[in-house]
C-alpha cells in the first residue's frame, strides 16, 4: 500500500491534481513509516512538499530535504536529483536565487553522475527560467532551446511544456509579441489537452502581455477568466501571476482602478506565499500605473531588485 499510494501521489502531482495528491501522499507516508518502506516514504515526502507548495501552504512544505536524504542513503541519484530540482524551484519562488542556483547545479551534477540526460536538462531549464527572469536573454536562449530539443527527442510532453513556456517568456521579454502569442497560444491548448489545467492558466497569464502588445487586451481578459474558471482551487500559487496578467490588460484599456485592485490582490498572494519575484513585478507595475508607492513599498521594491539581481 505504501508503494502504490506513493506512486499514485506522484502521478496526481504530475496531473496537477494537488488535493488528491495530498490525500494519497499522507496515506503513503503513514503506511511507509509503519512498514519501514524507505523508498515509498521518500516519494510520499516529495509529493507532499510539492502539493502543499502549489496549494499555497508553504508553511507545511517541510519534507523535501528529508526525501533527499532518503534517496541519497538508498543510492538513488536520479531521484535525489529530482528532489534537488524541486528544492531549487521552491528557492526560486521565494526569491532565494543563490540557493536555487546551488540546488540546480547540484541536481545537474547528480544527473550527470547517473547518466540521466533528462534530469540534467530539467535542471538546466529551471536555471534558464531564473536567468530569463533576470532578463539575461541571450545567455538563457541556447540553454532553453537545447532543453526543448532534449525533451522532444525523449517524447516527454510535460517537460517540453515547461521548457517552451520559458521560451515564450523569453520572447515576451524581448517584445516579440507575435512569436510569443503564437507559441503561448499553442502551449495553452497543449496544456489543456493534457489535463494540465494549472499550467494552462499560467501560460494564459503570460500570454496576456503578448495580446496586449498586439492590441487585444479584452481578449486577454476573457482568456484569463476562462482559464481561471477551469483551474478552480488547484492554483493558489499562480494567483499573483494571474493578477499581474489581468492588471496589464486592464491598464491597456484604461481601467486603472480595476487594475490597481488586481495588483493588490496579487500582492496579497505574493506576500502570503513569499513569492519575491511576483511581488517585485507587481510593485513595478503599480509604479508604472502612475501610483506613488508608499515608502515601505518603495523600500521593499528596491530591496527585492537587489536581492534578485534585477536590472
Amino acid at each position: 500500500r505504501a508503494r502504490l499510494d506513493s506512486f499514485a501521489a506522484a502521478v496526481r502531482v504530475s496531473q496537477e491534481r494537488y488535493r488528491d495528491a495530498l490525500q494519497l501522499a499522507r496515506a503513503a507516508a503513514e503506511a511507509a513509516e509503519s512498514s519501514n518502506e524507505r523508498e515509498a516514504l521518500g516519494r510520499a515526502y516529495a509529493a507532499l512538499d510539492w502539493a502543499h507548495y502549489m496549494l499555497g501552504e508553504a508553511e507545511q512544505a517541510k519534507y523535501g530535504e528529508r526525501a533527499l536524504e532518503i534517496f541519497r542513503e538508498s543510492g538513488q541519484p536520479d531521484r535525489a536529483a529530482d528532489v534537488m530540482i524541486n528544492l531549487g524551484a521552491w528557492a526560486y519562488y521565494e526569491g532565494r536565487w543563490d540557493d536555487a542556483v546551488s540546488w540546480y547545479e547540484g541536481a545537474q551534477a547528480e544527473s550527470k553522475r547517473a547518466g540521466n540526460d533528462m534530469a540534467a536538462a530539467t535542471a538546466a531549464a529551471n536555471m534558464a527560467e531564473l536567468t530569463i527572469s533576470q532578463r539575461r536573454f541571450d545567455e538563457a536562449e541556447a540553454v532553453i532551446r537545447e532543453a526543448v530539443r532534449t525533451f522532444k527527442a525523449a517524447g516527454d510532453p510535460y517537460s517540453t511544456l515547461f521548457a517552451e513556456t520559458q521560451l515564450g517568456r523569453l520572447m515576451l521579454g524581448r517584445g516579440e509579441w507575435e512569436r510569443a502569442n503564437d507559441l503561448l497560444g499553442r502551449l495553452r491548448d497543449d496544456a489543456t489537452g493534457m489535463g494540465q489545467i494549472s499550467s494552462a492558466l499560467e501560460v494564459t497569464a503570460h500570454r496576456a502581455m503578448a495580446l496586449v502588445g498586439l492590441g487585444e487586451a479584452e481578449r486577454a481578459l476573457a482568456e484569463i477568466d476562462e482559464a481561471e474558471r477551469q483551474a478552480g482551487e488547484e492554483a493558489e500559487l499562480l494567483q499573483a501571476g494571474v493578477a499581474h496578467g489581468r492588471a496589464i490588460a486592464l491598464l491597456a484599456i484604461g481601467r486603472v482602478a480595476d487594475a490597481l485592485t488586481q495588483i493588490e490582490i496579487g500582492l496579497d498572494c505574493a506576500r502570503a506565499n513569499s513569492l519575491a519575484y511576483d511581488e517585485a513585478l507587481l510593485l513595478d507595475l503599480k509604479k508604472a500605473a502612475g501610483e506613488s508607492l508608499p515608502d515601505p513599498d518603495a523600500e521593499r521594491l528596491a530591496s527585492l531588485r537587489i536581492q534578485l539581481g534585477l536590472s
